[in-house]
C-alpha cells in the first residue's frame, strides 16, 4: 500500500511538473507583420522611409530592404544609426529587445 502512494504521488509530481509548460511557439509571418506594422505606425517611421508604397521620402525606400541587407545590418542601424553613418538624422530605436527583434524580422523578410 504504502509504495503504491508513493509511485502515485511522484507519478503526479511528474505530471504536475510538465503540465504548466508551454510549448515554444513561433510567429507566423503574418503575426510577425501585424506586429512590426504596429511598431512601424508607432514610431513614424513612415514620415521619412517609404514602406510599400506608403511614407516619406527622406529616408530610403525600405520595401526591399532584406534583399539588401542582412538582420545584423539591420539590427545594428536600428540601435545605433550614427554608427553606419555619421550623418544621418534617423534617431536611435526607441523599444522593446522583442519589438526590435519583430522589426529586424519583418524588415529581413522584406525582399
Amino acid at each position: 500500500m504504502g509504495v503504491f502512494r508513493i509511485r502515485w504521488f511522484f507519478a503526479l509530481l511528474m505530471f504536475g511538473l510538465f503540465l504548466p509548460m508551454k510549448p515554444f511557439v513561433r510567429f507566423s509571418m503574418a503575426e510577425t507583420k501585424i506586429s512590426a506594422e504596429e511598431i512601424i505606425e508607432e514610431r513614424n517611421c513612415r514620415r521619412c522611409h517609404t514602406l510599400l508604397g506608403k511614407g516619406g521620402e527622406v529616408g530610403p525606400d525600405l520595401s526591399e530592404v532584406g534583399a539588401r541587407r542582412d538582420a545584423e545590418f539591420i539590427k545594428k542601424k536600428l540601435l545605433n544609426p550614427k554608427s553606419m553613418h555619421p550623418g544621418s538624422a534617423m534617431p536611435p530605436f526607441r523599444g522593446t529587445e522583442a519589438e526590435l527583434d519583430i522589426l529586424v524580422a519583418y524588415l529581413s523578410s522584406l525582399k
